[in-house]
């Protein structure tokens, strides 16, 4: 066979024509090149599907991924400028020697707090707030007192006294909770979000408060705190955040993971970081809340009330700690710890371990921790002298 002859097949093959080539170098039967165009197309037609296929994969991919990062909160937003008035209300509310008194009890949630044969009357209820309002050297301890409409409406003179004496007022603007479905999940949401910039307005301008505070609750469960709970409940805390700063007030952002249930010390810190994961996700979507000029309050992590587990101070103030270095933002500028539902002695005992915690680290030469911590506690200030009152 020729050079050319072999150039020739060699070509051939190269480009593809899909015959072999024939021992006498002759080209294959007319026919073989119809076919090779049939099958060139097909080729070429099943490549197009392919092409297609694979961007429509890639559109709905593209759609599934949109969907959640806006479902989920993920997405960010630049936050407000800072706003250095409310920044001011938040740091003197963070003294470093006092702390917050809750002493905003629904007249509901105040007549289980009452003794057997105690009328739960405004009257009754006026009292008693009086009491704690005018009692001496109350300032040298408290930097402000969370309160109940009614006390603003019923007793503004005991609200202006309390702001002549240098503490800081602030008003409850959540309207309580509502079952989420299913309802025998226990999940709730917070009541109150219609009309809140209005109230919010009104309690400010003219009761003088300046701060303002939302309390979403979270059960733990098998399956609770669920995903819709969560989510529900950290986008209504960022709207509280928003409309609170907005009319001018320092909003507190209350998220209390119940201590109610059989869970371990372990699943309540699991539980709490998830919480805390969502609200902080919810408030990075709101371009119109300054994270820096509000406070957060929080449940210290702890072993359900109906575990076998026992948790001493330490323990606990390790295991929330942990949870709060994992989720807080640095730019909060302080956490406040509620009682919830322990003794006096209990919540003190917790509270001091915490900080002690916090002394240690700066003692071995770790950085400070970047946001202040405080107490803003109702029943574990109020039990023992409501008794005796």
């Amino acid at each position: 066979m020729s050079i050319n002859k072999r150039q020739a097949l060699t070509t051939n093959a190269e480009e593809g024509d899909g015959e072999p080539a024939t021992t006498s170098g002759r080209p294959s039967q007319r026919g073989g090149n119809a076919s090779n165009k049939s099958n060139v197309a097909q080729r070429k037609s099943g490549g197009d599907n392919t092409g297609a296929i694979v961007v429509s994969v890639l559109l709905a991919a593209a759609t599934i991924a949109a969907t959640y990062w806006a479902t989920t909160g993920n997405s960010r937003t630049r936050p407000a400028a800072p706003n250095p008035e409310l920044r001011d209300i938040a740091r003197q509310l963070l003294h470093p020697s006092k702390g917050i008194l809750a002493a905003d009890e629904s007249p509901g949630t105040f007549a289980k707090r009452l003794s057997k044969g105690v009328p739960n009357t405004l009257a009754v209820r006026r009292q008693w707030r009086r009491a704690l309002l005018s009692a001496p050297q109350l300032e040298g301890y408290i930097s402000g007192v969370i309160l109940h409409e009614e006390t603003f409406i019923n007793a503004d003179s005991d609200v202006q006294s309390a702001i002549s004496r240098g503490i800081a007022v602030g008003i409850k603007l959540d309207e309580g909770t509502v079952p989420l479905q299913p309802k025998k999940s226990g999940e709730r949401a917070t009541k109150g979000l219609e009309g809140l910039e209005e109230r919010c307005t009104r309690f400010h301008s003219h009761g003088g408060a300046v701060f303002a505070k939302w309390r979403a609750v979270f059960r733990v469960g098998r399956h609770t705190p669920s995903r819709a709970a969560i989510r529900r409940n950290a986008a209504d805390l960022a709207a509280f955040a928003a409309a609170a700063q907005a009319c001018g007030v320092v909003p507190i952002l209350e998220p209390e993971v119940l201590a109610e249930g059989d869970h371990d010390l372990l699943r309540g810190g699991a539980a709490a970081a998830r919480v805390l994961r969502g609200v902080f996700r919810a408030l990075r979507r709101r371009p119109d809340v300054d994270p820096g000029a509000m406070l957060l309050k929080v449940a210290f992590i702890t072993p359900g009330q109906r575990s076998t587990e026992q948790a001493e101070p330490h323990q606990v103030a390790n295991a929330t700690l942990r949870v709060l270095l994992r989720t807080v933002p640095r730019v909060v500028p302080g956490i406040v710890f509620l009682s919830g539902g322990q003794s006096e002695e209990t919540a003190t005992a917790n509270l001091l371990a915490l900080s002690q915690l916090a002394l240690d680290r700066v003692q071995a030469g770790k950085p400070p921790l970047p946001w202040a911590l405080s107490f803003s506690f109702g029943r574990a200030l109020q039990n023992s002298a409501l008794k005796a009152w």
